[in-house]
Order: structure tokens, then C-alpha cells, then sequence
């Protein structure tokens, strides 16, 4: 379990074990390593260690429907809770070393007793086991309906079976990314399959690759001839949003060179905007 948490450790995540993974060691060595791990608790021939199953089944035998407490015990100085909620007929238990018995008000249930239906909410760490089950039983659900590819599959190879396997897996990861991905329901396993075919048979892999060329970004043309010009009456700076000179009521005004800081009317036709004497043109002409 160690090894298999080990991308995870010390990023503080939450992990939902079934009862397989339910060892008091290694939820506290989890703890130790910021991992936040639970697992459901089940009877496997003994109770496991730490888990005195008998006496809660005992404690809660006359206890109402969702009724919730919690044993708090140490292991390697280390406290860990067993979460204990009474069902229908069972004692649901969960080993963790966090949570607290909070109510999840969005989340209820419900279970026929006596022939009568009654609901309970659940807490925070059954609530999180409930939706991961849940989860798991749907991806599971997606391999095997309505077709089940290790059952169409031909040969029982134990490395095909494997295959087969992983292939499940990805199949069920990319169906639910896409869903993911798009923010809407997840396509039928048929409508899936068929798509997947089609693009396999008509894939591109032999194809040569295509390198991608960045766009040419085109800029807007400037014109390239130089003649030196005159701004006509009432004409005076370059609007550069309008593109023409600003009208003004003076008759002929006269702007700074830009070189020399002359008094001039003149300009190059090349650049408008820029006030150029006879003597800066014909230096601005000769640097071309």
C-alpha cells in the first residue's frame, strides 16, 4: 500500500481503500507520510488488528437507524478512529486517522425495514466510501454492459487476459475524460466502440508527418517611395488615428524638424508624421 501511495505522499490527498487494504500498520504509516487513508473494515475470518468488532457489534445492537460514534485508539503513537455507523443489519466500520462524524446534508439513504422505508444521512467518511463504491461498481458496470470484451475475447492466454484488462481501463479513462472534458454525459459503450473502430481503420499513423508553419503575420504595406512633399493651407500635425492631416484655421503652419528642430513645412512622403527639412530629406535620402 506504501508503494502504491508513494506518488501522493506528503500532498496531504484523501484515499478510500476497500477492506482488502484495511491493516493498522499501514493506515498509520500512510498518516505518517501525509496521506490521509481510510479503509472499510470487514470481518475476514478474525477481525483486523486493532478493530474489536464483536464488542461494537454488541455496543450498537439496540441502537437506532444511522446512529454514528466513533472508538478512538493509538498504534505507534499515532491515534486512529474506527467510524461506526449503525445500518439496517450490520455495523458499518471505517479505520482512518482523520474525519469527524459531520453529517453530509446533501447526501441521504435509504433502507426497508419491517416493510417500511426509513432514511438516514450519512456522516463525512461513509459518504466518501459510498461515492467511491459507487464509482468503482460504475466503471465496472461500463466494462461488462452490454458487451463484455473478456467474454467475446478469444483466446484465455493469462497475457491476453492482462491486455484485455488494460484495455478496459483505458477505454473506461478516455470515455470518462472526454465526458470530463465537455461537462455532459458519458457515451454509450457501443456508440464508443464503433467511433474507436472507425478511426482505427482509417487511421494516419503511415502517413508522414505534416510539420506545422507558424503563420506568415502580415503587416500592413508602407509606401516605399521618398519625395519630399509640402503640407497644403491649413493643414498642421499627422492624425495618426485618421490617417490625414489635422485641419487648423491658421494658413500655414510650421512644424519642428525633427532632426534639426527647423521651422519647416515640408515632409517625406515615406512617413508623413515626421516634419523634414530640405537639408534633413536630403540626409534622410543618402542614408537609404
Amino acid at each position: 500500500m506504501l508503494e502504491m501511495t508513494k506518488p501522493i505522499h506528503g500532498k496531504g490527498r484523501v484515499l478510500v481503500g476497500d477492506s482488502g487494504f484495511c491493516v493498522r500498520e499501514r493506515v498509520v504509516e500512510c498518516h505518517k507520510r501525509g496521506v490521509w487513508f481510510q479503509a472499510y473494515v470487514k470481518k475476514r475470518g478474525n477481525w483486523p488488528r486493532g478493530v474489536p468488532g464483536a464488542a461494537i457489534d454488541l455496543y450498537f445492537d439496540d441502537m437506532e437507524l444511522g446512529h454514528c460514534e466513533t472508538l478512538v485508539a493509538e498504534h505507534d503513537n499515532v491515534l486512529f478512529f474506527i467510524h461506526c455507523c449503525c445500518d439496517s443489519k450490520y455495523v458499518s466500520k471505517i479505520m482512518s486517522t482523520h474525519d469527524m462524524l459531520e453529517m453530509v446534508q446533501d447526501h441521504p439513504t435509504w433502507r426497508k425495514i419491517d416493510g417500511q422505508w426509513k432514511y438516514f444521512k450519512y456522516t463525512k467518511p461513509f459518504s466518501r466510501y459510498s461515492k467511491a463504491k459507487h464509482w468503482v461498481d460504475d466503471i465496472n458496470n461500463r466494462h461488462h454492459d452490454p458487451i463484455g470484451l473478456e467474454e467475446v475475447w478469444g483466446t484465455k492466454w493469462w497475457a491476453m487476459r492482462q491486455f484485455t484488462f488494460l484495455c478496459l481501463v483505458a477505454e473506461v479513462n478516455a470515455v470518462q475524460s472526454q465526458a470530463r472534458g465537455k461537462n455532459e454525459g458519458s457515451d454509450p459503450q457501443l456508440n464508443f466502440r464503433r467511433a474507436m473502430a472507425q478511426q482505427m481503420i482509417e487511421n494516419t499513423l503511415d502517413d508522414p508527418p505534416t510539420p506545422k508553419v507558424a503563420p506568415i503575420r502580415r503587416r500592413p504595406r508602407r509606401n516605399a517611395d521618398h519625395a519630399l512633399k509640402k503640407r497644403v493651407a491649413f493643414e498642421s500635425e499627422w492624425d495618426l488615428d485618421c490617417r490625414k492631416f489635422k485641419r487648423v484655421t491658421t494658413d500655414y503652419v510650421r512644424l519642428k524638424c525633427r532632426e534639426c528642430a527647423k521651422k519647416c513645412r515640408t515632409f517625406c512622403s515615406c512617413n508623413p508624421g515626421k516634419p523634414l527639412c530640405t537639408g534633413c530629406y536630403a540626409l534622410h535620402t543618402n542614408e537609404l
